[in-house]
């Protein structure tokens, strides 16, 4: 059964003209649809359009949630021509009464020139829309007026949910208002007010929005405790979404357009950005408006730091990456878990004071920069500045991983350990209003520079840069995997080699790794910019061993003295030491043992030990004399045996009286031979004991 009540739905009646739908009975549609459209505008005394009291429409199928739900429509409108009136309630008014789906839908729309648009409420028993997976959607259009003849003045919103409930399983709830407040004071009218213990809440996946805008300078959203009667449940509204829950609002920046009172929790991600409704009843972001945290003014779109504290999610975005005015923390903030502030259209985030949650996103469109004495204590930070820098290093952050991107500058200053890593965190997208992940796999920039002031400093994630990259640690640098370093030269800073690990990472140039060089201290080295370095604060010491060396007495030194070194670490070689040796032995230094000694540098920063070597000048070895009283034994028996004519000389005649010769004819024919004997020269006589016989 489809049921339609229609009392002038064109809605072009004049003064005293139209109809007015009030009804306080039951319908129960077994799945058909129901729509109620009115059009009223009274000649006095406001009243609504559309009244429901206490009545029941059910479009389930069989009255339970297990089937399917027909739609549920009511669209009115309700004003006067006649200026203030005095008496004017919403122009859809649902008081104590239950609206119930399950697949289908609810639409509500409401538009008064004379107070609410739709209005929400109960004077005796609890409101009630509810749905499956059915959608709530309630626009309404209010006007703040004052009662002729009184100077009271009568409550007005764009959309009013008070002392009533609202709730899907996995269908959305959409609350768009906007209210017309030029000429009251902002005390008691908003674009969307919640109060008096008002539940919105979806418990299987379905989002919830609340967009709304004040003309002037009341809130585009409230969300207040107001005052519950007795017996009523609840004395404070909240607001429970299973997944995601968007809070946008806007008014003429003159006071806090939006005003958080209750908690308000999300499954997965509370975002809060500027945006509101038009006269027509369509809602858009605000992208230029700035956002503020814990500001003291309280003025324009500001969370205070007792708002957050009320809201409850995985994640709290500020912004989204639409926004383009800028995000600034002008008070100390402290989250329970993840906080993004996300200025994606090309906004700037400056944090003037302390931010504490359990993970970060900053995400800026510009530059994200960070005032002394305005610390961030996070266990994992991501901060990106599409088009400017990232500078946060005025202050001793606590955090535990960092990761991120910058158009210009990446600069970090850690109080305690750190890990350079792949971080995520969620955003929000503004044209889908859904969440969005934000990941940095690996830092990129054109300059990086990321220091712990205590503790070490990891690389769990690669860094490139375009001018150059500065990474200190206060103790060691640890790689943590093969990740490296890319683009422009780099150094790494550690107070210590021992107990680092470098994860293939190697330095360039003569002098890979420097020493006895600290950050902005005491450094006694020359950093080639166009190379890569390790460079530590500590000193390794290397010794010099001088050779030992000899000489004789009046001779000149050895034109060099050699040396070896050891000591040498991580892979140095001696390349970077100079110097020179000495000694003090000269051309007529007696013979004797003298020191070698030198001076020694290194390049690199090792302090050198030098352990002296030994000259040692000796006389020249004694030669032995010849001996003058003899003739040195020799013999030539074979040298002339060869060639020389057959003569050889007599010491006799050839055949002369034996007795010349004396008795010993063999001495005499000896003697012939015994001194440079040469057979062939000898003569054969044949005589006995001749030459012959030889």
């Amino acid at each position: 059964l489809n049921v339609v009540f229609n009392a002038d739905a064109n809605k072009t009646s004049g003064a005293g003209e139209g109809g007015q739908i009030v009804y306080n009975g039951q319908i129960y549609t077994n799945g058909g649809n129901v729509a109620m459209s009115a059009g009223w505008t009274p000649n006095a005394g406001g009243s609504s359009a559309i009244a429901l009291n206490g009545a029941v429409v059910d479009t389930r199928v069989g009255r339970t949630d297990a089937g399917a739900g027909g739609n549920v429509v009511l669209d009115g409108f309700s004003g006067t021509l006649f200026g203030n009136i005095n008496n004017s309630s919403a122009a859809v008014l649902i008081n104590s009464s239950q609206i119930s789906t399950s697949t289908g839908s609810v639409t509500i729309n409401g538009t008064s020139t004379t107070g609410t648009g739709v209005e929400v409420s109960a004077s005796q028993v609890p409101a009630t829309i509810s749905t499956t997976s059915g959608n709530v959607a309630i626009t309404g259009l209010g006007t703040g007026r004052v009662p002729a003849g009184s100077g009271a003045l009568l409550p007005s919103a764009g959309v009013l949910i008070s002392r009533a409930s609202i709730g899907t399983v996995s269908g959305g709830i959409v609350l768009h208002g906007y209210v017309n407040d030029t000429a009251v004071s902002p005390a008691t009218r908003a674009g969307v007010l919640v109060q008096d213990g008002a539940q919105l809440a979806t418990t299987g996946g379905g989002d919830i929005e609340l967009t709304g805008r004040a003309v002037a300078n009341g809130a585009g959203v409230s969300i207040a405790p107001g005052t519950t009667p007795a017996g009523l449940p609840g004395v404070a509204p909240a607001i429970t979404g299973s997944r995601n829950v968007v809070l946008r609002a806007a008014n003429n920046g003159t006071t806090d357009a939006i005003a958080i009172a209750a908690p308000v929790s999300a499954g997965n991600v509370i975002d809060l950005r500027p945006g509101g409704t038009d006269a027509a009843g369509v809602a858009s972001d605000a992208p230029a408006t700035p956002i503020t945290l814990a500001s003291p003014a309280a003025v324009g779109f500001d969370v205070s730091a007792a708002e957050l504290g009320l809201l409850s999610a995985p994640t709290i975005v500020a912004g989204s990456n639409a926004q383009t005015g800028d995000i600034s923390v002008l008070g100390p903030v402290a989250v329970a878990r993840g906080l993004t502030l996300q200025t994606g259209g090309g906004g700037n985030i400056a944090l003037n004071a302390p931010v504490a949650a359990v993970s970060m996103g900053l995400l800026a469109g510009g530059s994200v920069s960070q005032a002394a004495g305005a610390p961030i204590t996070a266990g994992t930070l991501l901060a990106r500045a599409t088009t400017g820098s990232v500078l946060l290093g005025s202050a001793a952050n606590n955090v535990g991983t960092v990761g991120g991107s910058a158009a210009g500058s990446f600069t970090f200053v850690n109080a305690g350990a750190l890990t350079l890593g792949q971080v995520s965190v969620n955003g929000f997208d503004a044209a889908g209003n859904q969440p969005q992940t934000a990941t940095a796999a690996s830092m990129a920039a054109d300059t990086v520079f990321v220091r712990t002031l205590a503790g070490d400093l990891a690389l769990g994630a690669d860094v490139s840069s375009g001018s150059g990259a500065d990474l200190v640690a206060a103790a060691r640098f640890q790689n943590l995997g093969a990740f490296g370093i890319a683009g422009a030269p780099w150094r790494v800073w550690a107070d210590t080699w021992l107990g680092e690990s470098r994860g293939g990472l190697f330095g360039s140039g003569t002098t890979p790794s420097l020493y006895h060089c600290a950050y902005l201290g005491l450094c006694t080295v020359a950093i080639s910019p166009a190379d890569n370095h390790f460079i530590y604060a500590q000193q390794p010491v290397a010794t010099v061993v001088i050779g030992d060396q000899s000489r004789f007495y009046r001779q000149p030194n050895p034109p060099f003295f050699t040396y070896s070194i050891s000591g040498l670490i991580l892979g140095d070689t001696g390349v970077s030491f100079s110097g020179a040796t000495g000694t003090t032995a000269n051309f007529f230094s007696p013979p004797g043992l003298y020191p070698i000694t030198g001076t020694f540098q290194s390049a690199a920063g090792y302090a050198v030990n030098v352990v002296p070597g030994t000259l040692r000048v000796a006389l020249l070895p004694v030669l032995p004399l010849p001996d003058v009283l003899r003739d040195v034994p020799n013999t030539y028996t074979f040298d002339r045996n060869i060639g020389p004519a057959p003569m050889c000389y007599a010491t006799g005649p050839l055949d002369g009286d034996r007795a010349a010769q004396g008795a010993d004819v063999l001495a005499r024919e000896w003697s012939r031979v015994r001194s440079r004997p040469n057979l062939l020269s000898c003569v054969d006589t044949e005589r006995r004991n001749g030459c012959a016989d030889f």
